[in-house]
C-alpha cells in the first residue's frame, strides 16, 4: 500500500489497482484534483482501476462547487474505472440510513460504473474482487490497506 498524499482533510493512496481516498472533513475542489492527480498516475499505470473510499464520521454535505468538479472528474475518468465503493462504517440505525441515502443517491447520479455503499473494508474488498479487475485481490488485504491509509497522520 502506497499513501501517496495526506492533509488535516484527506488522505490518498494507492493499493494494487484500487485508488484509495479517506474523506476526513469537508470535500473540497483542491482535495479532489489531488485524489485526480494520483488517480491518473494509477490509471496510467494500470488502465482501468478500481475506487474505494472511506468516509469519517459527521462529514458535512460538500459544496456545490465541489459536488459540480466531481461530476465532471467521474465523467472524465468513467472509461477508466471498473467500479466503486463507499465505506461508511457503523452498526447503527444512523449509519444505515446514511448508507442507504448513499445508494440511493449512486442511483439517481446514475454513475457510469457500478458503485456501492458498505459497512467495512471488508464487504468493500469482497465486493470489488468480483469484478473482473479485482479478482485477484483478497478481500482481508484490501481493508488492511484502507485501515493503513485511514491510520496516516497529517
Amino acid at each position: 500500500m502506497d499513501v501517496l498524499q495526506v492533509t488535516p482533510t484527506m488522505a490518498i493512496g494507492a493499493y494494487a489497482n484500487i485508488h484509495l481516498c479517506v474523506y476526513r472533513s469537508g470535500l473540497t475542489v483542491d482535495g479532489l484534483d489531488a485524489a485526480n492527480r494520483h488517480h491518473r498516475d494509477l490509471i496510467a499505470k494500470h488502465g482501468r482501476t478500481l475506487v474505494l473510499g472511506y468516509a469519517e464520521p459527521n462529514q458535512p454535505l460538500p459544496a456545490a462547487d465541489a459536488r459540480q468538479r466531481a461530476a465532471v472528474l467521474i465523467e472524465e475518468n468513467q472509461a477508466h474505472v471498473a467500479a466503486s465503493a463507499l465505506v461508511v462504517e457503523g452498526n447503527g440505525f444512523s449509519a444505515s440510513v446514511i448508507r442507504s441515502v448513499m445508494t440511493a443517491a449512486f442511483a439517481l447520479a446514475r454513475y457510469p460504473y457500478p458503485s456501492k455503499c458498505v459497512a467495512t473494508g471488508a464487504d468493500a474488498g469482497t465486493w470489488l474482487a468480483t469484478f473482473p479487475e479485482g479478482r485477484e485481490l483478497s478481500p482481508a488485504a484490501v481493508a488492511g490497506a484502507l485501515a493503513q491509509l485511514c491510520a496516516a497522520a497529517p
